[in-house]
């Protein structure tokens, strides 16, 4: 991925999140950072991702993670079908990537 697409992805993710995310015990707005996307961390960082992952599970879909695959379907929310399934070289850029296939997905389905 190029640093332009990051880029792109983190703006992506930052806008659908955009909420408090507590990272390395600081808490801290999404819309502190938009100002300069290149702050965000998505991309890399466990601390930030987790609670986007907990925000899609309060929509009511399932999001499992297992060694570098991460799959999201539907949960509890069965008037929407999904199911995304990534396969990447590491766990977090499995989840990094169907996250973001998620969002583009549900911005789509919720216009």
């Amino acid at each position: 991925m190029t640093d332009k697409e990051i880029l792109e992805n983190n703006k992506l993710i930052a806008n659908f999140y955009d909420t408090y995310l507590t990272v390395k015990y600081i808490t801290t707005t999404v819309q502190q950072h938009i100002s300069n996307y290149k702050d965000l961390r998505f991309h890399e960082s466990w601390d930030w991702l987790m609670p986007v992952i907990i925000k899609i599970e309060k929509l009511g879909f399932s999001v499992d993670t297992k060694y570098c695959h991460c799959i999201i379907i539907n949960g509890l929310n069965c008037d929407k079908y999904i199911n995304i399934n990534t396969l990447k070289e590491s766990k977090i850029k499995a989840v990094y990537e169907a996250i973001i296939k998620f969002i583009k997905w549900y911005n789509e389905k919720n216009k």
